[in-house]
């Protein structure tokens, strides 16, 4: 086993320093790496140090104020998440996606060595981030509480518990969420998580800056009270704060009391999911061997009546076999659903920081405030149908040849992912339209309004960006952000432009009924040129998709 972690450790090396160009990656990563813990260092000591005279007062305390053990039980919260979120990547990786996998099961090693070493593995993939996150977070709180030299190595300790949890964790996670979806969607999960980490980060530092700022020592003291997720007394957050603050204090018998029953429980843990999942991998195999012996059984005859029940739905027309394959690839990816998330997230964060540092204030003057609800209600729609409709036709991938094959028209095929793109957005885009109008101030039956123009304009978003799609699709493209090129995502963003001023004139009739005169002739005026603006809109969008599908393929005919 021994000469089994030595040909990994070899492995490993070899695979960042094999070339110039790898060792120069290597050397930008541990820079960067080292800016990272020098950051998180001082952002840490900075923190206690401002707030130790307000917890301690004008004599030192013998014991910890419970405001400083839920201050640091929350940052190693924040930590066992980072590191719970990078096991499971680490996990997948590791159990399905190695190249070193197909060598151990071909060589004379058991189940047992094998799991052994991908956990291993596994532990030294998160040894970085607890030395660039964790520790200098501990030594961050040793230094602003001024603690004696002596914490530092217990800090290291305590930091290196921080790896066995979430693997242990992680794995579990992961061998649940295998059994659930198929391993080859996994891939696809890891990517949206990780994009989701992307946008929840993005938003903490974007109003975070703007909620936090001017905040003195009693505000973040006061913060203690909110942090309800730091205050369970049975968490290993809690218990790893306990010890790191009896060891800067010096209490020897304490930080062997809980560092110890941290240490019990993660390894308990670690033993209990290297256990389960080797049986969970067993019954795995067994099940999927059983399940197609049984496959293999059943007659003929039903077989054919269940794939014709799942296809009831598919003999309606082409336009509905499209339409019903573009939403299943959607609603199974979800790559795609983040990638809306991202840029809703950011239309939302920029609307509400302007708020934030006004001091939470979000009133409108009466008169424009339909006028700010429209117009946010067109970002939440070109957020969220823009970047699907933009992939749609690049989506079909390697099948496009298949699918071309067939006596369908390019407007055909336009109309069919047009409608698979609109039909499964249209819910979530209207609930999170609403929602913002409600949160902005808007009420009555102005909600109607903004509920039909969110149905009046989608659509037309959605044909444009399937226009601009058939641009440059790359059908090869495995990133959801590649599968159109640089000028065809430019070219989107001037159609969108110019949509938007057709429709301002629209979105303004519409606002002015609520002080003018004429309410209900002004709206009704509106109302139609925004649903003359969208059939246009729709109908320019289909014929040039069109034409621009068939002229590809005459030329490449």
């Amino acid at each position: 086993m021994r000469q089994l972690l030595l040909w990994k450790a070899r492995i490993a090396c070899w695979n960042y320093l094999r070339s110039p160009q790898a060792r120069v990656g290597t050397a930008v990563l541990v820079l960067m790496a080292g800016a990272l813990a020098v950051m998180v260092f001082g952002a840490c000591r900075f923190l206690f140090k401002a707030v130790q005279p307000v917890l301690t007062g004008a004599t030192p305390v013998p014991v910890a104020p419970e405001g400083e053990l839920v201050l640091l039980s929350a940052l190693y919260v924040i930590g066992l998440l980072i590191l719970l979120v990078s096991g499971f990547a680490a996990a997948f990786f590791a159990l399905h996606a190695s190249s070193d996998l197909p060598l151990l099961l071909a060589a004379p090693f058991t189940v047992r060595q094998i799991f052994a070493l991908k956990f291993c593995e596994l532990a030294a993939s998160q040894l970085p981030v607890v030395l660039v996150v964790v520790l200098p977070a501990a030594c961050g709180y040793g230094a602003g509480v001024g603690a004696r030299w002596s914490f530092y190595p217990a800090a290291l300790l305590l930091s290196l518990l921080f790896l066995f949890l979430p693997t242990a964790l992680a794995v579990l996670a992961e061998a649940l969420v295998v059994r659930v979806i198929p391993p080859y969607r996994v891939r696809e999960l890891g990517a949206a998580l990780g994009t989701l980490l992307g946008i929840v980060m993005y938003a903490f530092f974007y109003l975070g800056s703007s909620y936090f700022a001017g905040w003195g020592p009693q505000e973040v003291i006061s913060l203690t009270d909110r942090l309800s997720f730091a205050k369970p007394k049975v968490s290993p957050a809690h218990w790893l704060a306990q010890a790191t603050v009896a060891a800067s204090r010096g209490s020897l018998s304490d930080f062997l009391f809980w560092g110890g029953l941290t240490a019990v429980v993660s390894l308990f843990a670690l033993v209990l999911s290297f256990l389960l999942v080797q049986e969970a991998f067993y019954t795995h195999w067994v099940g999927a061997a059983e399940t197609h012996l049984r496959l293999r059984r059943r007659p003929l005859s039903a077989v054919l009546v269940a794939n014709r029940r799942k296809s009831l739905l598919s003999l309606r027309g082409p336009l509905w076999a499209l339409a019903g394959k573009e939403m299943r690839m959607i609603c199974r990816d979800l790559r795609e659903w983040m990638e809306a998330m991202y840029m809703l997230v950011m239309m939302v964060v920029v609307t509400i920081a302007p708020a934030l540092r006004r001091g939470g204030s979000t009133l409108l003057p009466p008169e424009l405030l339909l006028y700010v609800c429209l117009g946010v209600a067109g970002a939440i729609s070109w957020a969220l149908v823009g970047p699907l409709a933009l992939g749609c036709v690049a989506r079909e991938g390697r099948s496009w040849p298949l699918l071309r094959s067939t006596p369908i028209t390019g407007e055909q095929i336009l109309k069919g992912k047009i409608m698979g793109v609109v039909a499964p957005v249209l819910a979530p885009l209207m609930a999170v339209t609403l929602a913002a109008s409600l949160l902005l101030g808007l009420r009555d039956f102005r909600l109607i309004i903004v509920a039909s123009f969110v149905l009046l304009v989608t659509p037309g978003l959605a044909a444009l960006g399937a226009w601009c799609g058939t641009l440059s699709p790359d059908f090869n493209a495995q990133n959801v952000r590649q599968r159109v090129g640089g000028a065809a995502y430019l070219f989107f963003w001037v159609v969108s432009l110019l949509y938007a001023a057709s429709l301002a004139v629209g979105v303004f009739f519409v606002a002015a009924g609520a002080w003018t005169g004429w309410r209900v002739l002004v709206r009704a005026l509106g109302l139609l040129w925004l649903m003359i603006i969208g059939a246009l809109a729709f109908v320019v969008g289909v014929v040039l998709g069109g034409r621009e599908i068939e002229r590809r393929e005459a030329c490449v005919r």
